[in-house]
């Protein structure tokens, strides 16, 4: 594909020894042509350390053509629908270049993807249609439900999310695209705060929370997009008079609040006492203890909490 003058100008490979033309798949025609709607829609431009304004670009032309699947299916997406570029190889018909319902591993896709906001690749020179996938997933999760294809990672949540259906699905990713934040500079993130925007003025807040957990279970989450991770705390804190502690930590980027616990000998060191919860600026809190006492403290954001700290002993 090239642009000219303002022109969009398609062109599709011929047949050799291991593809068929590239007409041959509907799904390759209606990608490219998805990417003259997507330079209409939302910016090509942004950060070019990141890129993700071009795995938009690409994962907006994919959803193109899985729309047009539906379409010649009768209104019903199938298993080939969530496969990108089938129809193509000739060893195979039923094989293609990228696959929503699981980036990382589906047997019909013969790229390995990304499936997860932090482990998308980074660089001016990266292949864009690798980190479009991440997005890809999210929009499968909405339409299909159920929870991310790798959800057995430790570090993936296991989200459940609730089946939206194709149509409503696509309207709110198409209305998020359309979003004028998508204007400048565009981000998985901006697509996120889009589509729940959009999902709440034209459906219901538990439909928005849908779309909240689909773009959480790919690890799209807020400014930070990742669970913090665990904080460290730089002092426990001088015994200022008898049982009186002042724990220090290290702030944690994207972290929007803290919460801590503590469990006192009585209670037979059990962590289960609510001790504080400061917002992600403040790196200290004061407490009292009137007993020996454990401590311990997590990190938190739109994507859920860290691991708990190491322990640490009050003595008293």
């Amino acid at each position: 594909m090239s642009t000219k003058a303002g022109q969009l100008h398609l062109r599709f490979g011929g047949t050799n020894s291991t593809y068929q033309h590239g007409t041959h798949s509907r799904d390759v025609v209606a990608h490219e042509f998805g990417h003259g709607l997507g330079l209409r829609t939302f910016a090509a431009t942004g950060n070019p350390s990141d890129q993700q304004h071009h795995a938009l670009q690409e994962s907006f032309a994919d959803t193109i053509a899985t729309v047009v699947d539906v379409a010649a299916n009768g209104g019903v997406p199938n298993s080939l629908t969530w496969i990108i570029g089938d129809q193509l190889y000739k060893a195979n018909d039923f094989q293609g270049f990228r696959s929503f319902k699981n980036p990382k591993s589906d047997t019909s896709s013969v790229y390995s993807t990304a499936d997860w906001y932090d482990d998308r690749l980074l660089g001016p020179g990266v292949d864009p249609h690798y980190n479009s996938t991440v997005v890809s997933h999210a929009y499968y999760l909405l339409v299909n439900g159920g929870k991310h294809a790798r959800w057995a990672d430790p570090e993936i949540p296991d989200t459940n999310i609730t089946a939206q259906g194709e149509s409503k699905a696509r309207a709110i990713f198409v209305g998020a695209y359309n979003n004028p934040a998508m204007s400048t500079a565009p981000t998985f993130v901006k697509l996120k705060s889009a589509a729940m925007a959009y999902a709440l003025a034209n459906y219901n807040s538990a439909t928005r929370t849908q779309v909240k957990n689909a773009f959480e279970a790919v690890g799209v989450c807020g400014v930070a997009a990742v669970v913090p991770p665990k904080p460290t705390l730089q002092t426990i804190g001088d015994l200022l008079c008898a049982g009186r502690f002042n724990p220090i930590w290290d702030l944690i980027a994207g972290a929007t609040r803290y919460y801590a616990e503590v469990a006192p000998a009585n209670f037979g060191f059990a962590l289960a006492t609510p001790v504080t919860d400061v917002d992600g600026q403040t790196n200290h809190c004061l407490f009292r203890v009137t007993q020996p006492s454990l401590f311990r403290m997590m990190a938190c954001n739109d994507c859920g909490c860290s691991a708990w700290s190491d322990t640490e002993y009050l003595p008293y």
